[in-house]
């Protein structure tokens, strides 16, 4: 009797995880590892003997690699070895100093599973890494590329370019060809679907000692996202060409030459929805950009800007800039301008009581406006209180302040506690260092 309840019990458990998964058929059973990351599949190996090498046929399996040793290096090559062909995606980080060298003989072996999205994070070094093992990838499968501080020779005669690219991300990259901006103009070419794009700090090489890279367009039909922080030093007099289709752009306006076309640049981002230009101050500070700013930014829902209140080329590219964002609804303004010597308050703040009074229709959409790195000076406090008098949508205003600004949050928010607001239940925080009031 015993003996039967037994047998009863072990018929009515439950099967095992191995089990379950083993009676499905192969290619389910395919997708459903598929869907793990790699180091989970690899685990199955424990399962059974069956399951030993089963990791090892599953196609497109994501492979997130985290290098913490010779040792994890030797493994995630094991690993990637015996993975099946293709691969969906390899993401490689955490690379020591020391094994950056490595990098292309591990991308060789990555080129050889098809992947359809590579990332490759190395430490920065003085002679970055060389890959010219990229150009083995399937041009017609690789879809997402992302690479951090390494170096890339100039394309194989007859490389006819990433023509699958959807996203690419280039971050501290040293073009080593002739002319390596002409080899960006051509990647970007070569991918009409291109929807992603960033590039930071990427360098080219020149041949003659303190000549620098010459002019190259950025453009693409299909593009909706654009981060750019690039320097005239290291990657020359870029363009922004005809991008239809953008609806998010951060842009660095650092180092811009003389003659920069800013007409085209503000064509390019004004139909966006989303807007971040950093060191505007910086380039507005020898005149405004009047006629750049022209063109109407109907779609624009959020902008994030580095401006000041108290120089006045400054400010009036950004009245004219808002002026043209009528159905705004985030507004994050960033001041980092603290040159006591060239402060034009006075100026500004003519400026703004002969043209604020006049913007009945400023901010009629707004519901969010944040200051940060502000010392709350009167230019500043009269921008936030006409803010508060005109936005009737507004939900919330957050003050980050100037940690060496003279003015407490308390001082502040008293300025601001009898003011005037279209939109009485909006929230108002003011933050400067430790201390924290809210209105």
């Amino acid at each position: 009797m015993l003996r039967a309840r037994r047998s009863e019990r072990r018929r009515r458990q439950p099967p095992t995880p191995e089990g379950s998964l083993g009676a499905l058929p192969a290619e389910v059973q395919d997708n459903v590892l598929a869907r793990l990351p790699a180091r989970d599949v690899v685990r199955t190996s424990v399962l059974s003997p069956v399951w030993r090498h089963r990791w090892e046929s599953v196609p497109d399996l994501d492979v997130d690699i985290d290098i913490d040793g010779v040792r994890s290096w030797e493994t995630a090559v094991s690993v990637l070895e015996r993975c099946a062909n293709p691969v969906r995606r390899v993401s490689i980080r955490g690379v020591p100093l020391g094994l950056a060298g490595r990098a292309d003989n591990w991308l060789r072996l990555v080129a050889g599973k098809s992947p359809r999205s590579v990332s490759l994070d190395l430490p920065a070094r003085d002679t970055p890494a060389a890959l010219p093992s990229l150009f083995s990838c399937d041009p017609a499968a690789l879809a997402e590329l992302r690479l951090r501080s390494c170096a890339l020779p100039a394309p194989p005669v007859g490389f006819a370019g990433f023509h699958a690219l959807a996203a690419l991300s280039l971050d501290r990259v040293l073009f080593h060809g002739e002319n390596g901006w002409r080899q960006v103009e051509a990647m970007l070419a070569a991918a009409p679907g291109l929807q992603e794009l960033s590039l930071k700090h990427i360098v080219f090489h020149v041949a003659d000692v303190g000549s620098i890279p010459g002019k190259w367009v950025i453009g693409g039909p299909n593009l909706r996202r654009l981060v750019l922080c690039l320097s005239l030093v290291g990657a020359g007099s870029w363009e922004l060409g005809d991008l239809p289709k953008l609806e998010d752009a951060d842009v660095m306006l650092n180092d811009s030459p003389v003659d920069r076309d800013y007409d085209k640049l503000f064509r390019a981002v004004s139909r966006v929805r989303e807007l971040k230009l950093g060191n505007f101050d910086g380039v507005t500070y020898q005149g405004p950009f009047l006629t750049s700013l022209l063109f109407g930014f109907q779609n624009l829902r959020v902008l994030k800007l580095d401006t000041n209140f108290s120089i006045i080329t400054t400010f009036v590219s950004t009245f004219y800039l808002l002026r043209r964002a009528q159905l705004l609804q985030v507004l994050e303004i960033t001041n980092s301008f603290r040159d006591e010597e060239i402060f034009q308050e006075g100026v500004v703040a003519g400026f703004m009581l002969s043209v604020l009074p006049n913007s009945t229709l400023w901010f009629k959409n707004l519901e969010y406006l944040r200051m940060i790195n502000i010392s709350c000076s009167e230019n500043e406090m009269r921008f936030i209180r006409h803010v508060l008098h005109r936005a009737r949508n507004l939900r919330a205003v957050s003050v980050d302040m100037f940690e060496g600004s003279t003015k407490t949050a308390q001082e502040a928010s008293r300025e601001l506690k009898e003011c005037q607001r279209a939109s009485p239940a909006a929230r108002i925080s003011i933050k400067h260092g430790d201390s924290v009031c809210n209105v």
